[in-house]
C-alpha cells in the first residue's frame, strides 16, 4: 500500500459521525470529518481544535487532529518544506503518539532536510571552505540520526508497512555516506550494512560501502560491492570511480582505467574521477595524460585535498617528463 492510498484508508476511517447526530460535539466533530475528505486540512485542524473545546479528553478528537496535522505535513513534505512539515508532525504527535505513518512521514521530512546540508556541504567543498563544510556534514549527521529514530519507532508500532523500511534503509545509507565524507569508516560501514540489509537492491548503499571499504584499503570487499552497485545502476559514475580506484591499489591499472573512463564519460565533471585517472595514467608511465587531467582538476575545483594532490602530481610529473 502507498503512502497515499494509506492515507485515503486512514481518512476514511475516522469518517465515524452517525448521520442523524445532533449533539454539539458530534456535529462539530463531523465538520472536520468532512473537511478530511476534501483533503482541507487547515480547516480540520481548525473544526477539530474546536470539538476538544467541548471534550478536551476526547480519544476520538485527539486522534482526528493528529491526522489532520499529519496530511498537512504529509502535503508540505510533497513541496519539500521540511521544516513547516516538521512541525506539523510535531504537532500530530501531541495528540496521538501512536501513529506510525507519523513517525514515518517525520523521518521521510529529517531525512531529505539533512540531504539538502549535506549538499550545502559539498558545495563549500567545491569552494576549499572544508572547516565550514565538516560543520555541516556534522549537522547533517544529526537529521539523519534523527530520521532513523522517527523510521525505528514507526516500524515498531506498524513493521507492514513498506514505505517505512524503504525510508529507513535510505536513511541508513544517507548517515552511511555522510560519514565517510568525514573518513569515519568504521560508523560507515555499520549504517550501510543496516541499509542493505533493509533493501538489498539499494545501489547506492553498496556504492557507499565500496568507498568505506576503499577507505580501509580492504580492496577485496571493495570491488565486489561496487560491482553490485554497478549491477543494480549501470549509469552510477561514482560506483565506477570507486572501484577504479580499487583495481589501482591492487596494480590492475588497466582495469581502473576503462572503470575511470566509464565513470567520466558518465559525468565529464566528476571531479574525483579525473584525479584517479590522473594517478592512473601517471603509473602507466603516460605523464603526458596525467598532467592534462591534473589540470582539468584545479579548473574545477577548490577542494583542498584534490588541489593538493592535483598540483603535486603535475610537478612530479612534469619534473619526470624534463
Amino acid at each position: 500500500m502507498s503512502v497515499r492510498s494509506f492515507l485515503v484508508a486512514l481518512i476514511a476511517g475516522v469518517l465515524l459521525l452517525n448521520a442523524c447526530a445532533s449533539d454539539p460535539f458530534a456535529e462539530q466533530q463531523g465538520v472536520g470529518d468532512r473537511y478530511m475528505a476534501e483533503k482541507k486540512w487547515d480547516a480540520a485542524i481548525s473544526a477539530y481544535q474546536k470539538v476538544l473545546t467541548i471534550d478536551p479528553k476526547s480519544s476520538s478528537a485527539n486522534n482526528r487532529l493528529a491526522l489532520a496535522y499529519n496530511n498537512r505535513g504529509w502535503s508540505l513534505n510533497q513541496n519539500e518544506k521540511w521544516d513547516a512539515a516538521i512541525a506539523d508532525f510535531d504537532s500530530a504527535l501531541k495528540y496521538s503518539k501512536n501513529i506510525a505513518l507519523v513517525y514515518n512521514n517525520r523521518g521521510f521530512a529529517y531525512d531529505n532536510k539533512g540531504q539538502l546540508v549535506l549538499a550545502n556541504a559539498y558545495i563549500l567543498l567545491n569552494n576549499g571552505d572544508e572547516k565550514s563544510a565538516l560543520k555541516e556534514i556534522d549537522v547533517a549527521i544529526g537529521l539523519f540520526s534523527q530520521a532513523i529514530d522517527n523510521l525505528k519507532q514507526a516500524s515498531v508500532l506498524d513493521s507492514g508497512l513498506k514505505e517505512i523500511k524503504v525510508n529507513l534503509a535510505n536513511s541508513y545509507n544517507d548517515r552511511g555516506h555522510a560519514y565517510n565524507l568525514k573518513r569515519e569508516w568504521n560508523n560507515a560501514i555499520p549504517d550501510l550494512d543496516n541499509a542493505i540489509s533493509l533493501n538489498s537492491n539499494l545501489a547506492r548503499a553498496f556504492n557507499n560501502r565500496c568507498w568505506a571499504y576503499n577507505g580501509k584499503t580492504v580492496w577485496d570487499n571493495a570491488i565486489p560491492d561496487c560491482t553490485r552497485a554497478i549491477e543494480l545502476d549501470p549509469k552510477m559514475e561514482l560506483a565506477y570511480n570507486n572501484r577504479g580506484w580499487a583495481y589501482h591499489e591492487i596494480n590492475k591499472y588497466n582495469e581502473a582505467l576503462d572503470d575511470l573512463n566509464k565513470a567520466i564519460t558518465l559525468n565529464s565533471k566528476l571531479t574525483v574521477a579525473y584525479i584517479n585517472r590522473a594517478i592512473t595514467y601517471f603509473y602507466l608511465s603516460n605523464r603526458e595524460l596525467s598532467i592534462k587531467d591534473c589540470q582539468t582538476v584545479l579548473n574545477m575545483t577548490r577542494h583542498p585535498e584534490l588541489v593538493s594532490a592535483a598540483t603535486e602530481l603535475s610537478q612530479l610529473a612534469q619534473s619526470l617528463s624534463k
